[in-house]
């Protein structure tokens, strides 16, 4: 009895053992069946999604193509942008050349932007302004290659600002850094390029792998709570501006002249499609900017770039000399190592590109420095200057100096002339001056040896013609003559003087009487050779007579 006991009790044992284990199978293999249909269920849902996101755009795009012709070029009109901005708000022709013109904005706008690289930007731009350059060549802005951008988000913007501290910015762009340092990069292809009726010419994407913009703006929707509700842009779209037409294409075109304006416009979009359209491109960045000029990234202003989480993503994967920036923040878009993403695999070269896109923005910094340096040395009085604007007054600046050189140049080469003139007349009045002197020399020797020859002999005896001459015998006049000779100067007497003498009654000198002389009367010819010591004689005379 005990025996068939134990018997029967290891038997029990031995089924209880199965059933645990069959259970317990049982229950794996249910559990693998809901997480196979689940993961079926998930996958499909993810693949419904992509498709849904990318038909949402293509009716975007679609109905954008649309504008030009359902409202036509309002652009001509100096209609509004799609910021509800209007064209003379933003630009303006000054010397026939379109210059941006750039507002402050209060407070900054700020933006959260997905960056395009120059490998893939500057391409495109070429085509561009190859295709539309010929005609539009003082009427159209081409945005700036190295600022291809995709806008996702705005913390705050024109329409509906939201103020911000300078700790409350800095939270933002480090919980922008942390949405970056989540997402995959995105490989994109460019479905078409559109004209929109406010002159706007974008380049419409598709997404073929990576984070889908919506997800994008869902996160960053989560990371700033603060930002408006209302945002600038559909969730789903994804564009950038190519260039903006200001005005009609020049009148000397003869395509222009054979079609209508729209058709025309029509034909340089498909020109353009023809050749860029399928443009693959890839995005590993994400900008946090602060816009201090409305539309500063459109109108190359003043803007402040912020960047977190780059220098770190590099050395996890394995980049040892990645160079951190300073001032400004660029986030990368990269893949991590502890995770993949979906659709797409870890590429080896993320570091050179990361490294190639910190050499851009140190490039862009450089020439933002370079910019600040020559608006300072303008001295402008307007403030807010964008690039264009300073260019445009380096420019002008640079002719006036180069016309001022000019003048300077030309009175140089005057002065030069003069300067040779009077060279040569100084030589020649040397010359002169030379030869006058020699003369003068010779006229001094002349006249030194006629000063020698005519000086008198003092010591020698006075000659024998000063003696006055004993009257002939043979005159007839007995009376006492006294020779007056006659000279100008002895006019000069005052008559009261001879009246005086002539009323001096003490005087026992009678007045001579005039005499005229007679042919028998001799006049000597040394007393006429030598009249003035006869003139001299009979003042003494006539002196001692009034004694």
């Amino acid at each position: 009895m005990s025996r068939h006991w134990s018997r029967s009790k290891t038997i029990l044992l031995i089924w209880l053992v199965s059933a645990t284990v069959f259970y317990a199978l049982f229950q794996m293999a249910l559990r693998n069946s809901h997480s196979s249909s689940s993961s079926s269920s998930s996958s499909s849902s993810s693949s419904g999604s992509s498709v849904s996101n990318k038909e949402r755009r293509s009716k975007l795009y679609d109905a954008m193509a649309r504008d030009l012709d359902d409202h036509g070029a309002s652009f001509l009109n100096h209609g509004e942008t799609s910021q509800s901005l209007s064209l003379f708000d933003i630009f303006a022709l000054k010397d026939g050349s379109v210059t941006p013109v750039l507002k402050a904005a209060n407070p900054p706008v700020r933006a959260n932007v997905l960056f395009l690289g120059t490998d893939y930007s500057v391409p495109i731009s070429e085509a561009v302004k190859r295709i539309f350059n010929p005609y539009f060549d003082k009427s159209i802005w081409f945005q700036n290659s190295s600022l291809y951008h995709f806008s996702m988000f705005h913390a705050s913007h024109h329409i509906t600002p939201v103020p911000a501290t300078e700790l409350e910015i800095e939270a933002e762009a480090a919980a922008v850094g942390a949405v970056a340092k989540d997402l995959c990069p995105i490989n994109i292809v460019l479905d078409r390029v559109v004209l929109t009726s406010t002159g706007v010419l974008l380049g419409c994407w598709q997404v073929v792998s990576g984070t889908d913009p919506i997800t994008v703006r869902a996160r960053l929707r989560t990371a700033l709570p603060h930002a408006p509700e209302k945002q600038l842009y559909d969730a789903a779209i994804l564009h950038t501006s190519f260039a903006r037409l200001l005005g009609r294409p020049k009148a000397s075109s003869k395509e222009v002249h054979d079609s209508d304006p729209i058709k025309f416009f029509h034909e340089l979009v498909t020109r353009l499609n023809n050749e860029i359209r399928g443009f693959r491109a890839v995005v590993s960045e994400l900008w946090y900017v602060e816009e201090y000029d409305v539309l500063a990234l459109a109108l190359n202003g003043r803007m402040k770039e912020f960047e977190s989480g780059l220098e770190s993503i590099g050395k996890k994967m394995g980049s040892e000399d990645a160079v951190p920036l300073v001032d400004k923040v660029n986030v990368g878009l990269e893949v991590s190592v502890d995770r993949d993403c979906p659709g797409t695999k870890n590429q080896k070269k993320v570091p050179k590109r990361i490294h190639k896109a910190e050499r851009e923005k140190q490039k862009r910094e450089q020439l933002n420095e370079l910019f600040f340096e020559l608006s300072n040395s303008l001295d402008l009085k307007q403030p807010n200057n964008g690039k264009a604007s300073l260019l445009c007054e380096a420019t002008r600046l640079l002719k006036d100096l180069l016309a001022q050189i000019e003048c300077l140049r030309k009175e140089n080469t005057s002065l030069l002339s003069e300067s040779h003139y009077v060279t040569v007349e100084k030589n020649e009045l040397r010359e002169e001056n030379s030869t006058l002197g020699t003369q003068i020399g010779k006229l001094q020797s002349e006249i030194e040896a006629r000063v020698v020859q005519s000086k008198p002999d003092l010591n020698a005896p006075p000659p024998d013609c000063l003696t006055m001459p004993a009257p002939e015998p043979t005159l007839g006049q007995v009376h006492t003559v006294l020779v007056l000779p006659f000279h100008s100067d002895l006019q000069a007497y005052p008559l009261s003087d001879a009246a005086q003498v002539t009323s001096n009654p003490t005087s026992n000198v009678s007045k001579p009487h005039a005499r005229y002389p007679t042919s028998g009367d001799s006049w000597p010819a040394q007393l006429l050779r030598q009249q003035p010591e006869a003139e001299e004689d009979s003042a003494k005379v006539c002196n001692s007579s009034n004694r």
